[in-house]
């Protein structure tokens, strides 16, 4: 029996991902907005540069929004219309991605880099239609006190 919950145990953690980006955000409107992402095991962070926008927080299936002006202020969010669910479920099939994934009102779209992590995504809903490029991108073993909030710890992307 304790061979069974270390095999579990360890496939479960061969799967996981731990991979840190910088994203540029092009919107049909011609707006763009960069930031950074980091996510680890299905948790993700996803904050703008922007001190007037904010930061996302997927935390074991849950969603997290703060005010990156004031970051003391963290609420739980619905993320039933979310993107960042979708985000993890694509990241889920890594390094395996498929070229289309369709989700209940978002189609996204993979192009890949050369060392199979993402470069683009580009996302179309009837309320959204976003490229998102990713840059920067390595797998890395991401802290898990920069995954959480209580408080939200500056993270310097290097």
């Amino acid at each position: 029996m304790k061979y069974l919950i270390f095999i579990l145990f360890w496939s479960s953690n061969v799967c996981a991902i731990s991979i840190k980006c910088t994203f540029e955000e092009v919107y049909s409107s011609g707006e763009v907005q960069q930031g950074f992402f980091l996510l680890n095991d299905k948790n993700l962070r996803y904050e703008y540069y922007d001190p007037a926008l904010f930061t996302l927080l997927y935390l074991n299936n849950n969603l997290f929004y703060s005010e990156n002006i004031n970051r003391k202020k963290v609420q739980q969010i619905e993320n039933q219309n979310s993107i960042i669910p979708h985000l993890i479920s694509v990241y889920d099939d890594h390094p395996n991605y498929r070229d289309i994934y369709e989700f209940h009102q978002y189609e996204i779209k993979v192009q890949l880099s050369s060392n199979k992590l993402l470069k683009n995504l580009i996302v179309k809903s009837d309320k959204l239609n976003v490229r998102i490029h990713f840059n920067n991108c390595n797998e890395d073993n991401i802290e898990k006190k920069y995954l959480n909030f209580n408080p939200i710890l500056d993270y310097v992307f290097d």
